[in-house]
């Protein structure tokens, strides 16, 4: 069998419009549930590229372990289980088709705002999906299916329809209700919306890789170059489409140019904000120390001029209090402080004199006469204040 890799590879080739028109746009192409199986065939080979969506962030950790999981070796055959499925996908295409969301979100979740618009917009040409047919595969967990949908999707105006082939995650919530799980949606996958997780998404890229399924695959593709080789007014109708995926393009590009704008705009604003603040904060805090640094020196200066003034005025207490001044005369010097047991040692008359120490009332002086120096004591009430 052909590689899936050299088919993709191939029907990008610029030969033929076809080729050339999905090469310019294939990024909306496989964000749409379009009507060819080529479509489906490029939504699945981005799917492996789980790489790319782990950097962007958009997958999740799996829970769950996958080592020991075996696909089933062919679609389930229960015909109970087939008819649920389809009865479920028949109502989630009538939905699509009409652009009725609030009928697809009966049956799928979580369908975001901007895949409903897409869908109202492309699909203002169609009709409806019929010959829906469903090919089952048990998922990772109980009640959970891969499911594989081809239909044949038919124009307004159009008698023939084309082949087109889809992917479906099938779960069961607690209520026992089937949905489809959009996060799986070809939409999702292009668009990374939404995070994945990443054991069901490596699920789904080792789903595609089965034989029967790529032999599905296959089958399609050539039912849809057959359609659009035999019907002219088919292959007008699959044009317009490209034009709508064109426009549809350029309108979301704009859009996304101008918030990716907006974002980096105030992102940019947030960070001078910041910077702003920043230069604000230091230049507070350098003038507080500076403020403080001042103070302190300030204080320092104080204490300094403090202790100069009291030292000052210590030596002039010092100084004064080195001599004392007598009043009086004949004051009696004794040589001990006070009257008892004392013997006198001569006398003093008013002047100034210098002062050795004092015990009580009894200061102790130096003075000298005509016999020489002495030092004795006299009564402090005979010194001057």
């Amino acid at each position: 069998m052909q590689n899936l890799r050299d088919k993709i590879k191939k029907f990008f080739s610029p030969k033929g419009k076809n080729g050339s028109f999905f090469k310019r746009n294939f990024r909306i192409i496989a964000a749409s549930i379009l009507l060819v199986v080529l479509v489906a065939v490029l939504v699945y080979s981005v799917a492996v590229d789980s790489g790319r969506l782990r950097k962007m962030g958009k997958i999740e950790a799996g829970k769950a372990n996958i080592e020991n999981f075996e696909f089933d070796k062919e679609f389930i055959k229960d015909k109970k289980l087939n008819k649920k499925i389809k009865n479920l996908m028949n109502k989630y295409f009538e939905g699509y088709a009409t652009a009725d969301i609030d009928e697809m979100k009966e049956v799928a979740t979580p369908v975001s705002e901007d895949e409903g618009n897409y869908i109202k917009f492309i699909t203002s040409d169609y009709e409806s999906f019929d010959n829906i047919k469903v090919y089952v595969k048990n998922g990772l967990t109980e009640g959970s299916y891969f499911v594989s949908v081809y239909y044949g999707l038919k124009f307004k105006n159009v008698d023939a329809t084309v082949p087109g082939l889809e992917f479906f995650y099938l779960e069961t919530d607690n209520k026992g209700k089937l949905y489809i799980n959009n996060l799986y949606s070809s939409y999702n996958f292009s668009k990374n919306e939404n995070a994945m997780d990443k054991t069901i998404y490596d699920l789904i890229s080792k789903y595609e890789k089965q034989d029967d399924v790529a032999a599905l695959r296959k089958d399609t593709e050539t039912a849809y170059n057959k359609a659009l080789a035999k019907d002219k007014d088919l292959a007008i109708a699959v044009t317009k489409i490209k034009d709508k995926i064109k426009e549809w393009s350029k309108k979301t590009e704009a859009a996304e140019e101008k918030v990716a704008k907006e974002r980096a705009e105030k992102e940019k604003a947030k960070k001078e904000k910041a910077a702003k603040e920043k230069a604000e904060k230091e230049k507070a805090k350098k003038e507080k120390a500076d403020k403080e640094k001042d103070k302190k020196k300030t204080e320092e200066k104080k204490s300094s001029e403090k202790k100069d003034d009291k030292s000052t005025e210590k030596k002039t207490e010092n100084k004064q209090s080195d001599t004392v001044k007598v009043k009086g005369t004949g004051i009696l010097v004794r040589d001990r402080a006070g009257t008892e047991g004392s013997q006198l040692v001569g006398s003093v008359d008013a002047g100034e004199y210098k002062k050795l120490g004092q015990e009580g009332d009894y200061i102790l002086i130096q003075f000298t006469d005509d016999r020489g120096a002495h030092t004795g004591y006299i009564n402090k009430q005979f010194v001057e204040n």
